[in-house]
């Protein structure tokens, strides 16, 4: 698994706007920002539905997310877990594989390298805590409202990145400005599909959330990039 698309899945081009960009209104962004500015952790239970050329039907699985500022956080798809990725902000990052209980190690360092390798650098921060550190990652290039949901079209300023993710849409509920989701389009043209399905804000920490148990499974220490 690659460790960019774990990221992603934490959380990026084809723009059509039918309007120029200094007429769209940013003003449901600004206001999702606004109110996650106060949310140092939160947990989310999630639907994935991914889109490949080579497949007919579309993968959907589910999965769970536990974040704590400033950059640790657990993430784990399918139940029972079939890929865990686990970060601490300290140690770094562990991708495991329950099934062939293989897993592989990356440290902050060669975590940062990786990214800036793959042009995904701005995922460090995670969801952005301002308008001006939106607008440092991203150009709004659309806005539309469907069904209650606001549609943030985003391009991405890092060229690298925008090589491989060629576009990505915020999903924010219209009446409580919450994140409801987001969707990645990749250059092969696959595509992920986040929905949000069930949010905490600042729940009670737990022990050991964010430590990896490593008992049986083989360690590859791999430097990234």
């Amino acid at each position: 698994m690659k460790t960019v698309l774990v990221l992603a899945c934490l959380a990026p081009f084809l723009i059509g706007s039918s309007r120029a960009a200094e007429e769209l209104d940013p003003t449901p962004v600004k206001r999702w920002i606004a109110k996650q500015a106060g949310v140092q952790s939160f947990y989310s239970e999630f639907e994935q539905e991914r889109q490949l050329r080579a497949l007919k039907n579309p993968l959907v699985n589910r999965g769970k997310l536990w974040f704590q500022a400033p950059g640790s956080f657990r993430w784990q798809i399918g139940d029972p877990p079939e890929a865990i990725a686990i970060q601490n902000s300290e140690r770094g990052l562990v991708i495991l594989n329950p099934e062939k209980m293989t897993a592989r190690r990356y440290t902050m360092s060669e975590l940062r390298e990786e990214e800036r390798a793959r042009g995904a650098s701005f995922l460090e921060s995670g969801f952005p805590r301002s308008w001006e550190q939106f607008e440092s990652n991203f150009k709004l290039t659309e806005m539309a409202l469907n069904n209650e949901v606001w549609e943030a079209t985003v391009s991405i300023r890092d060229r690298k990145t925008a090589v491989a993710l060629r576009k990505m849409v915020f999903y924010i509920d219209a009446s409580t400005y919450d994140l409801r989701g987001f969707y990645l389009r990749f250059r092969d043209s696959s595509s992920i599909t986040t929905r949000l399905l069930k949010t905490q804000k600042n729940p009670a920490p737990e022990s050991g959330r964010f430590e990896a148990d490593l008992s049986g499974y083989k360690i590859e220490e791999k430097k990234a990039g």
